[in-house]
């Protein structure tokens, strides 16, 4: 980020709206009017909490205060916002209807779109390329070009962490091919599970599920490559406290399930599973998905099924 563009945009945004430095930093108890000062001058890096509190209190989320930033068609944003939050649980019905929505951002908004949104467009589709076929190659470029640029920043855009998602897909993949530094990419993994919960008041209510979705999918990870298991319940505590604040429920089930599946193998709890087993289920019929159901009662038969 260049500090000076960014200090100069905070003070335009800021003047505009009447305020001054002072009656911008409140009580100035998260932000001096001496700092704000420093940072409109260019002078100071901001922080990643300095600058989340001057997004709010100008009314915008974080990545919009970016010097960078461009203002998306809203057909386009309700069509990528629908396609990230549609799940599939491997059900052809529900893949094809993403598909569909893929083509439509092609056909439609692809050429047009600024590179970094048609970079992660590009990882989306890789990523699910990559579960289909169970191959690496479809994300091998992307993750070259950009995952470990990215992996530096302070603050990670929503595209940053669909990026982000692609090398956690991408990982697993790769690592059972062996075609990647397995010892390296692990400390990726463990170094996302302490940065990413830090990125949680960088996103508004209707994208934060993007970081909750990544989230279970590196919880899924850490687990299959047994790093830092004593780290889970932080990052279930995470999670939760996003499905709560944005009243969203969706993949509920997934991490009830994930839970039972750590109370199981590491807790050795069968109690503490078995509740959260029969709370998935409940979801299950509360949200009318039936192939989530029997899916999930598929890996509870496995979760518990005993060596013969």
């Amino acid at each position: 980020m260049n500090e000076k563009e960014f200090g100069l945009r905070v003070k335009q945004l800021r003047q505009e709206q009447g305020l001054t430095r002072e009656e911008f930093c409140l009580a100035e108890e998260e932000l001096t009017s001496r700092q704000l000062a420093r940072i409109e001058a260019g002078g100071s890096k901001p922080t990643l909490k300095s600058i989340s509190y001057i997004a709010k209190r100008l009314g915008y989320s974080t990545y919009e205060l970016m010097p960078d930033y461009v203002a998306l068609p809203s057909a386009y944003r309700r069509l990528k916002y629908d396609m990230l939050r549609r799940p599939t649980y491997g059900n052809e019905e529900l893949l094809e209807k993403k598909d569909q929505v893929f083509r439509e951002i092609y056909d439609d908004y692809y050429d047009n779109l600024p590179v970094e949104e048609q970079m992660a467009i590009d990882a989306y589709s890789s990523g699910l390329d990559i579960l289909r076929t169970e191959d690496a190659v479809y994300g091998n470029e992307i993750i070259h070009r950009h995952f470990y640029e990215i992996y530096e920043k302070e603050f990670y855009t929503i595209n940053d962490l669909i990026v982000i998602r692609l090398f956690i897909i991408w990982l697993d993949t790769s690592h059972q091919q062996q075609t990647n530094d397995v010892s390296k990419n692990m400390v990726y993994l463990e170094n996302l599970a302490e940065k990413l919960p830090k990125q949680r008041d960088n996103y508004d209510l209707e994208e934060v599920f993007v970081l909750r979705d990544l989230l279970i999918n590196l919880i899924i990870q850490m687990g299959r490559f047994q790093l830092k298991l004593e780290k889970l319940p932080e990052l279930f505590d995470v999670v939760e406290d996003i499905m709560e604040e944005s009243h969203d429920l969706q993949k509920k089930p997934v991490l009830l399930q994930l839970k039972w599946t750590y109370y199981l193998k590491v807790k050795d709890n069968y109690e503490e599973a078995y509740r959260c087993y029969q709370d998935a289920l409940q979801l299950t019929q509360l949200l009318g998905d039936a192939h989530l159901k029997a899916l999930l009662e598929s890996v509870w038969e496995k979760d518990t099924k005993k060596d013969l």
